[in-house]
């Protein structure tokens, strides 16, 4: 397996080499879990590279490569990033440059009180327009999340919660509320799923706030699609948290009952436990999981 970058030094050295920048234009982004950014001229330009040893960006290559040539994307006037073949390893997929979208994230428009009720809800119109176009497209990839993978991999999260977060789970919650939760994961969620049904569509994969930025002509920007794939259509809207962008798209997307339930369980249930399952995230989550021992408590 190739091996990934010694030192960060070495990868601004890199970019500096294929872009033509100096390491003064570059602005380290370290937040991510999987992958770290680094961006030129407000995200004009844009490079990425993995934290950790498994990630690759064939996927992500592959799919905006596609998104590039279909005509929906400038139909709809939604900003996305365009990949530079110049700037990615393209062997071996351990880096990649992309033409990046400019702006501001949404997150971090609302940590600064720019964005009103009025213009989230336009913002999450023009989401829900564009996932009606990406969940009809047929793409090739290798990434394909069936509801038994989901289920799955819940419980997997789920049954490590006691290696990596059983202190904030005691320390925050009865033990009969954590009976609750457990009996909420491991019978309420797979049944309901179960009964409610699949339907998998090709999605963004990691639709929220933080990956839509907004340029200083309004226009909605979409990015990170390394998580791209096969997935039931309720994924691209269990991360999203404003409630505002959330109900615009739901609306504009599909006003079915069965698919509002979907969503609902993925986002009140699904996110927040298994996210402080793993201890990611504890001052978010910790919160939004006791909500939904509250909201739920009866029904187990």
């Amino acid at each position: 397996m190739v091996q990934l970058f010694v030192t960060k030094k070495q990868e601004i050295e890199l970019i500096c080499n294929l872009a033509g920048v100096c390491p003064n234009d570059i602005r380290l982004y370290d937040k991510g879990y999987l992958s770290r950014g680094y961006v030129i001229n407000d995200g004009e330009i844009v490079f990425k590279f993995p934290k950790q040893d498994f990630v690759k960006y064939d996927n992500e290559a592959m799919v905006l490569g596609f998104l590039d040539n279909t005509n929906f994307v400038n139909e709809l006037n939604i900003n996305l990033q365009r990949v530079n073949q110049a700037w990615t390893d393209e062997k071996d997929f351990r880096y990649i440059g992309f033409h990046g979208v400019r702006g501001e994230s949404v997150s971090d428009m609302f940590k600064k009180d720019k964005i009103t009720p009025k213009q989230a809800r336009g913002i999450g119109k023009q989401i829900a327009k564009f996932l009606l176009k990406l969940h009809a497209q047929q793409v090739e990839t290798t990434v394909c999340k069936t509801l038994d993978d989901e289920i799955k991999e819940m419980l997997r999260i789920w049954q490590g919660r006691k290696l990596y977060a059983k202190e904030i789970f005691d320390k925050n919650f009865t033990e009969q509320e954590q009976m609750m939760m457990d009996k909420l994961v491991t019978n309420y969620v797979p049944t309901k799923l179960g009964e409610l049904g699949e339907r998998l569509v090709f999605s963004h994969g990691d639709m929220h706030e933080g990956n839509t930025f907004i340029d200083g002509i309004g226009k909605v920007g979409l990015i990170d699609f390394d998580n791209a794939g096969y997935y039931d259509e309720a994924r691209d809207f269990m991360r999203v948290d404003d409630d505002d962008i959330l109900n615009a798209m739901l609306d504009a997307y599909n006003d079915n009952i069965t698919f509002r339930q979907k969503v609902e369980i993925r986002r009140e249930i699904i996110r927040p436990l298994t996210m402080l399952a793993q201890n990611l995230f504890p001052d978010d989550y910790l919160q939004r999981a006791k909500e939904t021992v509250k909201k739920y408590y009866k029904i187990c």
